[in-house]
């Protein structure tokens, strides 16, 4: 004698119905931050992403080095790195 499903995994999606839950994808509803890379190098503090791809940090304007510091994720290195930066050139 064969044995039926429980009718509480099936779930039916329009016209097809799927086997178990998770097909559905009603678990996806986490997003993930979106992580970058260091956004510049240490070694010769050039810039790998964003607007001023390339340039060196003192060539680039002291409030987009601000905002990147504020809205970017990446490591404490970094970001003391970038605050220095900023905060010199507020002192001059």
């Amino acid at each position: 004698m064969k044995q039926k499903k429980p009718r509480d995994r099936m779930v039916n999606v329009g016209r097809r119905t799927l086997m178990h839950d998770n097909r559905t994808a009603l678990h996806n509803n986490f997003l993930p931050e979106k992580t970058y890379r260091d956004p510049f190098r240490i070694s010769d503090e050039r810039l790998l992403i964003g607007r001023y791809k390339g340039y060196k940090l003192d060539e680039v304007d002291k409030q987009y080095l601000s905002w990147l510091r504020d809205n970017v994720n990446m490591s404490s290195t970094h970001k003391s790195i970038l605050k220095d930066k900023t905060e010199n050139e507020n002192r001059n």
